[in-house]
């Protein structure tokens, strides 16, 4: 697993993250706050992990929208009209459809020319995840590399991971899991995991651009 696609990965956990952190501040204390004309009433909602989820759908969206310019076909879910604030569900299912796209694609997409609009998109995308992976503690997930064989015990137990520090960098490292002694990425040949043609993907065939503003 490379780390372009380690980093989209993450999309769909932050996004179900903020919507379980934009939840009722202290339900309790809503709940017993008597609303009267002379007092306003609080706000149910944080409303900083709504507005983190928008910025984190809309960085997504332009990323993703610049890639379509040049890889076909593209998922419909680009371009659907979602607020990821309000409509949790759909831009949680629409957003593993885009990082999916993205990840099959990676290859096709490393090949692109050089174009600033694209680049910054990607700047803006990836800098948003490191940033809500730290600021909300989130625990990204543990995906690995193809497995390569340990200089210690001999199996082909040896893995990267890539992993945020709490100043929102990215860390990369490679463990045994069986002896579980710990290299720097630089002792071994990490390999990953190898892209399937287009015809041996199961997934049902993605609607273009063309297609869904027919």
């Amino acid at each position: 697993m490379t780390r372009y696609a380690w980093m989209l990965q993450q999309v769909p956990v932050i996004i179900a993250h903020l919507r379980d952190s934009m939840l009722p501040i202290a339900a309790t204390v809503y709940d017993r706050t008597r609303v009267d004309g002379t007092r306003e009433q609080p706000l149910p909602f944080r409303l900083e992990p709504m507005q983190d989820a928008d910025d984190l759908w809309a960085a997504l969206t332009d990323y993703g929208n610049e890639i379509a310019r040049h890889v076909h076909p593209s998922p419909y879910a680009l371009v659907t009209r979602l607020r990821a604030s309000t409509q949790w569900h759909e831009a949680g299912d629409a957003a593993h459809t885009i990082t999916a796209w993205l990840i099959a694609n990676e290859e096709r997409i490393a090949l692109l020319h050089p174009d600033e609009n694209r680049e910054t998109a990607a700047d803006v995308l990836f800098l948003q995840i490191s940033q809500l992976l730290n600021r909300y503690r989130i625990t990204p997930r543990r995906l690995r590399t193809t497995a390569t064989r340990c200089l210690l015990c001999g199996e082909v137990a040896v893995h990267a991971e890539w992993t945020i520090d709490r100043h929102g960098a990215i860390a990369q490292t490679a463990q045994c899991t069986v002896c579980l002694r710990r290299y720097d990425p630089e002792e071994v040949t990490l390999r990953g995991p190898a892209h399937l043609p287009a015809s041996s993907q199961e997934s049902p065939p993605l609607r273009t651009h063309d297609q869904a503003l027919a």
